[in-house]
């Protein structure tokens, strides 16, 4: 089996950037950070790859940029060698870098959506905490009894659990399925939550049995008991400001995207092997009877 070699392990044969890049020609300056066989790696190069980070002082900063900056001379490095071989002329590379680039204009879109959102006012983020009592001032905790489906189960049993009405029932069924499941208590505290699942868990009635997807597993579960702990101040208001700009990013991402998608299709046009099937509700499909 072939072992994968890290970059950081092939970096090591250069011991310094001095060594690596100190002999002959002139030092770069100003805006260009260093140089490698011509090509240039800027400041804005460098502020790219660091974006993100924070660091707690100038010293912990220039070790990481000297990290970083040595990362992407040696990338450079090996970049022009595959170029020599004419390796970025293979079928192959031209695949993927295709991919790659879709991938980054799809990103890059993304951002623009993004950094157009208006961030919430302080008037805003007062009235969202008055709307949504139960995440604030009578924020809710849910002691819960739950079971965790550790793999997604197979539809055809999330549909057997459906009219079941205790959890033993449930239990009962996943063991005589094979399921891998646990059972055990938890809380699920309406600070963290989605809105929409605390405003859900609410207006059941007591003792209801309910599931949801939580970081990829499946929860099924039933309310014991409810406590409040209220959740106010500056915690609360940065808590809800940044809550409303997190809904309107999704939106507007989702309203944005679908419109796009939605105006791009007309144009598509597919080879009838490969023509993908019709989904239900789809116009020219069969309808499907609501559960």
């Amino acid at each position: 089996m072939r072992k994968l070699i890290p970059l950081a392990t092939v970096a090591m044969a250069c011991l310094s950037l001095a060594a690596c890049h100190g002999r002959g020609g002139k030092a770069p300056t100003g805006q260009v950070v260093a140089t490698v066989a011509g090509k240039e790696i800027t400041v804005t190069d460098l502020q790219a790859e660091m974006a993100g980070q924070t660091f707690p002082d100038p010293k912990t900063r220039k070790a990481a940029q000297d990290a970083v900056l040595e990362n992407m001379v040696v990338r450079a490095i090996l970049a022009q060698a595959a170029q020599k071989d004419g390796l970025d002329k293979s079928p192959d590379f031209a695949v993927q870098k295709d991919h790659m680039e879709q991938g980054l204009l799809a990103q890059t879109l993304q951002k623009k959506v993004v950094d157009g959102v208006p961030a919430p006012t302080a008037e805003e983020a007062s009235r969202y905490m008055t709307d949504h009592p139960d995440l604030f001032a009578q924020r809710k905790i849910f002691e819960v009894d739950q079971i965790q489906v550790t793999q997604s189960p197979d539809p055809n049993i999330v549909a057997e659990i459906g009219p079941l009405k205790t959890l033993q029932e449930i239990t009962a069924l996943l063991s005589a399925k094979g399921a891998k499941f646990t059972r055990q208590p938890a809380t699920i505290d309406a600070r963290g939550a989605d809105p929409r699942l605390i405003d859900a868990i609410i207006k059941l009635p007591p003792k209801e049995v309910f599931t949801f997807q939580g970081n990829g597993v499946f929860l099924i579960n039933q309310v014991i008991a409810t406590r409040i702990e209220p959740f106010t101040g500056d915690a609360a208001s940065s808590y809800a400001t940044a809550l409303i700009k997190r809904q309107r990013t999704q939106e507007a991402l989702s309203r944005k995207m679908n419109d796009l998608i939605a105006q791009g299709k007309s144009g598509v046009r597919f080879n009838p092997q490969y023509q993908p099937a019709k989904k239900p509700g789809a116009p020219g499909s069969a309808p499907t009877a609501a559960p």
